[in-house]
C-alpha cells in the first residue's frame, strides 16, 4: 500500500516539475533557434539564430537570415548584444549593440543593412519572448509586443 501511495504521489509531481517555469540557471548556454519562417505579403524571411544567454546577465545573438521576395533571395547576418533576464516564462533581451554584418546582394549594402537595424532599434529596442516549452535541452518560444504581428511565430530552439 505504501508503495502503490509514493509511486501516486510521484506520478502527480513529475508532470508538475516539468511544467514549472524553468530559473536563470536553466536558460544560461548557447541555443540555435530555428530556422524558423516569418511570412509576409511581399516579403518573406527564414532565419536562425545563434544565441548565449551568459551567467552574468549577458546576452549575445548571431541571427542568419534570408529574406525572399519575388524569387530575389539576400541572405544577411546580424549580431545583437545586451543584457537578458528571466521572470517566470518570460525572458526579456535588452540591446545595447546591434552590427549588421553581412549581406550577399550588392543592393542591401551593409551601410544600408546598419540603418535599417539602428531604426529598428531606436523605435524598441528590447525583445520579450515567453517560453512555451522547456526541457532543459530544448525550448520553443513565441515574441510578445513584435513590431510586425507577422513575426510573433513560435521558435524551436536546442541546446549548443
Amino acid at each position: 500500500m505504501r508503495f502503490r501511495f509514493l509511486s501516486f504521489t510521484l506520478g502527480l509531481a513529475l508532470p508538475l516539475a516539468v511544467l514549472a517555469a524553468p530559473q536563470a540557471p536553466d536558460i544560461v548556454g548557447a541555443w540555435t533557434c530555428g530556422p524558423y519562417e516569418t511570412p509576409g505579403p511581399d516579403l518573406s524571411a527564414s532565419t536562425i539564430d545563434r544565441r548565449v544567454y551568459s551567467d552574468n546577465g549577458y546576452f549575445t545573438e548571431h541571427s542568419f537570415v534570408t529574406y525572399t521576395r519575388e524569387g530575389l533571395q539576400i541572405r544577411t547576418e546580424t549580431r545583437n548584444t545586451g543584457t537578458w533576464s528571466l521572470q517566470g516564462d518570460l525572458i526579456e533581451v535588452r540591446f545595447n549593440s546591434s552590427k549588421f554584418l553581412s549581406s550577399d546582394h550588392p543592393a542591401f549594402t551593409v551601410a544600408h543593412g546598419q540603418a535599417t537595424l539602428d531604426a529598428m532599434r531606436a523605435r524598441k529596442n528590447s525583445d520579450t519572448k515567453r517560453i512555451l516549452r522547456f526541457d532543459g535541452q530544448s525550448m520553443v518560444t513565441i515574441p510578445l509586443g513584435s513590431m510586425d504581428a507577422q513575426g510573433e511565430v513560435q521558435v524551436s530552439c536546442s541546446r549548443g
